[in-house]
């Protein structure tokens, strides 16, 4: 997890933690801060990037939460690149809550066209964000493995309310299953990658594997992978 940089462009906002960003705990859940991280992303780049005739998929996110954000507290959220390479560019994002919440995340986004094709990140990105990054080289291999023969399964259904405009079941979704297994254990650090889309009308299935200091898991449809997701818990 890179510093926020000291040149180039951050952009912050303030958010509060609400009611429905919260477990029975009061903890802020991985699917709220994975939504806000995504919102503060959207609101800069079209503030930056307004004229841009391209969009992102999300490859990876990275969450490491050494305090997590209370109901009710004051989040100042600041929002950075990370990184880049040819196709793919890290977003750095730093939670600081004024309770003492302190969340780092890193998510690599990679900009596709209007067909969904990978493309090169164009010109007015770098110059946009490319101070920031200073230079640093970032990877957007996967590196999760693929459902092991003793993970459980179980059916995992998809809501129409979970579905973003382009008709998948938007990024920080993805993460209730896991939210569901954990059952309120506190997480200190979680990532998921991102394969393909789940759809609405594809039979869903969510795999898990418990370890001792947390799970690993699998959201899977039509027999393949389109998301897996690793959570360490706090022992």
């Amino acid at each position: 997890m890179v510093p926020v940089p000291t040149v180039g462009r951050t952009y912050t906002r303030r958010r509060s933690v609400r009611l429905g960003d919260v477990n029975p705990h009061g903890r802020m859940r991985l699917d709220a801060i994975a939504r806000a991280v995504q919102d503060i992303a959207t609101a800069d780049a079209s503030e930056a990037l307004s004229g841009s005739a391209f969009a992102y998929v999300l490859r990876r996110l990275w969450l490491v939460i050494d305090q997590p954000a209370m109901l009710g507290e004051t989040l100042t959220m600041t929002t950075f690149c990370g990184g880049t390479a040819r196709s793919w560019a890290e977003r750095r994002t730093s939670l600081e809550g004024d309770r003492g919440a302190s969340i780092e995340a890193a998510a690599i986004w990679v900009p596709i066209d209007s067909s969904g094709r990978p493309i090169r990140l164009p010109d007015d990105f770098l110059d946009v964000y490319g101070e920031a990054a200073q230079g640093r080289r970032v990877e957007a291999r996967r590196t999760h493995s693929t459902v092991p023969a003793e993970a459980e399964s179980r059916q995992w259904p998809i809501r129409y309310a979970d579905l973003d405009t382009l008709g998948h079941v938007n990024n920080a979704a993805h993460w209730c299953a896991m939210e569901d297994q954990l059952a309120g254990a506190p997480v200190v650090q979680a990532e998921i990658e991102f394969v393909g889309g789940l759809m609405l009308a594809e039979p869903c299935s969510f795999a898990v594997v418990e370890r001792v200091d947390g799970a690993n898991s699998w959201l899977c449809a039509e027999g393949h992978v389109r998301s897996s997701q690793r959570v360490w818990t706090m022992q």
